[in-house]
């Protein structure tokens, strides 16, 4: 299934070599305003920050040791293909908490051990992230390009949630309510670019106890499950790097808005709560 990244790479290079920009940002650089094309890259998946989200979700599976290298490395560099072409900066921060948890061991025997790397590590980091804040903030902003048009959106969906507590505007409404509910000057959009956010907005306190039950009988779920070889430990931090990374990117995006998204994200996350055969500790209890 996997392979489906080859076809998607190859239409994110036919996309910027024969596309044009549609439209321009100014960037400043020490007073020296410097103007760059933006391209939309978004293959068959409508939007950049869809395709990102599912690549996303491929990312850590070829990345596991347990598959072979011919294949995974040819794989792996698509899917860096489509990300780096997709243009999304939140992508790459959360493909980065990703391998932070991954690679969790190894970096408390980095701390412990080569303090000096682990600084030097983790300055650059802190680095590259300042970078992106500032490229994303040191446009020109207009109307029609705003670095914080999210944080309107969001609040935007506060608001619903405030005005209507109990259900909020209902499963799908948030586009419909939106004019009824914006703050400040930005553009109108049909979603507020955060799952959690938007389901809330829509689905009000019931949602959100709904969500925090779910959230219990997860981690109550996961704690039950037994490991039973370092195969199944290895695949089981695949699936909870990958779970962390999809979590992360939809917490600022919409790529979770989209059926694939949902699809792709709980193919990951079913294997993380589901006993194995031998395992004779996980309750029965569906509930």
């Amino acid at each position: 299934s996997s392979f489906i990244l080859f076809p998607l790479s190859v239409m994110c290079i036919f996309e910027q070599v024969t596309g044009k920009p549609f439209g321009y940002a100014q960037l400043n650089v020490l007073g020296y305003p410097i103007s760059y094309g933006h391209w939309e890259i978004h293959t068959t998946l409508i939007n950049s920050i869809v395709m990102s989200g599912f690549v996303l979700n491929w990312f850590f599976i070829l990345w596991n040791k347990r598959f072979q290298w011919i294949f995974s490395i040819p794989l792996l560099l698509a899917s860096f293909v489509i990300l780096v072409l997709g243009r999304s900066w939140w992508a790459g921060i959360s493909l980065a908490i990703g391998f932070i948890y991954y690679y969790k061991d190894d970096i408390k025997i980095i701390y412990y051990q080569k303090k000096s790397i682990f600084v030097l590590c983790f300055s650059l980091i802190s680095i590259a992230f300042l970078c992106i804040i500032i490229f994303k903030f040191g446009h020109r902003q207009s109307y029609h390009y705003s670095a914080n048009g999210r944080l309107y959106w969001w609040l935007s969906a506060v608001k619903m949630l405030r005005g209507h507590p109990f259900a909020g505007v209902g499963l799908g409404g948030f586009g419909i309510a939106y004019p009824y509910f914006s703050s400040g000057k930005t553009l109108g959009t049909l979603s507020a670019h955060s799952f959690p956010l938007q389901l809330f907005a829509e689905t009000g306190g019931m949602g959100i106890a709904s969500v925090l039950w779910l959230v219990v009988v997860m981690i109550q779920r996961l704690k039950c499950v037994q490991i039973s070889d370092d195969d199944s430990a290895q695949l089981r931090k695949t699936y909870l790097a990958t779970a962390l990374i999809v979590f992360s990117y939809c917490l600022i995006n919409f790529n979770l808005d989209y059926f694939l998204n949902k699809f792709m994200f709980l193919l990951i996350f079913v294997p993380l709560i589901t006993p194995q055969r031998k395992d004779e500790t996980a309750s029965s209890n569906p509930w």
